[in-house]
């Protein structure tokens, strides 16, 4: 497991959070890879997590609902093609608020597919969130 510093944890409901960390590391080759990150996890099942890295490194990752046998696992790189971290941040916010459920009807378990959200609460966690998240990036960028 990944050294995830400045980590917070927001409960959403019974089984459900969000978590975000500082994402400071440098590759083998000596690129540095600087921001903020996110993550959904519901029922023990990450769903997304946002890794906003500035352009062009900033990206995301879905749970893919294939193979069905995938409980946990997130895939691929989708890229963000915002270019500052503070606007991949705000990405980031939009994606949990407006499309968390597409990803959640599209996983392989159903008691992840049968989740809703109270939307009064996820936009609060989220606004809290995106607060925590710039200011982590200001303070240690």
């Amino acid at each position: 497991m990944q050294k995830r510093p400045m980590l917070v944890r927001y409960d959403l409901q019974e089984g459900c959070f969000l978590e975000t960390y500082l994402n400071d590391r440098t590759d083998a080759g000596g690129r540095r890879y600087f921001g903020s990150a996110a993550c959904l996890v519901v029922h023990g099942s990450d769903i997304l997590r946002f890794d906003c890295l500035g352009y062009p490194l900033g990206h995301y990752h879905a749970a893919s609902p294939y193979p069905h046998g995938i409980r946990k696992g997130l895939v691929g790189e989708i890229w963000l093609p915002e270019k500052t971290i503070e606007e991949q941040i705000d990405r980031a916010i939009f994606e949990l608020q407006r499309n968390s459920g597409f990803y959640l009807q599209k996983h392989p378990r159903r008691k992840v597919r049968n989740t809703r959200f109270d939307e009064q609460r996820l936009a609060a966690v989220c606004a809290e969130m995106k607060s925590k998240m710039l200011e982590d990036v200001k303070r240690c960028g």
